[in-house]
């Protein structure tokens, strides 16, 4: 199993201060020992599936960490609270709705103009 620890989870840990940074960090080392044992998780420990592949740890109700789950994969993504995965995990659903809706939308040409075609680019960042 491979793990890999994204730049927004680094960016999220240094918004916590002293003994919550530390949880944090303790957070993750038991993610990646209990996800690299070869054996069933046990439901108690706080490890919960949340939305397709994305997965959530805590301990306490405070300290959350998100990570997406793929095959041999483990991205730790964010760390945070409830509100933070949460509002985390609207904006990504929402994006995905938003390009899956625009690859199958064909744009109107603008009015007067014979050059463009119907199935131009249409560009998947959002403004």
């Amino acid at each position: 199993m491979r793990f890999e620890f994204k730049p927004s989870f680094d960016r999220a840990i240094k918004n916590f201060h002293g003994r919550e940074k530390e949880e944090i960090k303790q957070i993750a080392v038991w993610a990646i020992d209990i996800l690299s044992q070869d054996r069933a998780i046990h439901r108690g420990i706080g490890l919960k599936r949340l939305k397709g592949d994305f997965w959530e740890i805590r301990k306490g109700l405070k300290a959350r960490i998100l990570f997406r789950w793929q095959g041999d994969l483990v991205e730790f993504i964010l760390a945070g609270d409830h509100n933070d995965i949460k509002r985390f995990l609207k904006i990504v659903s929402h994006f995905k709705l938003n390009k899956t809706q625009m690859l199958y939308m064909r744009p109107n040409p603008p009015k007067n103009s014979k050059n463009k075609s119907p199935g131009e680019t249409i560009s998947l960042n959002p403004a």
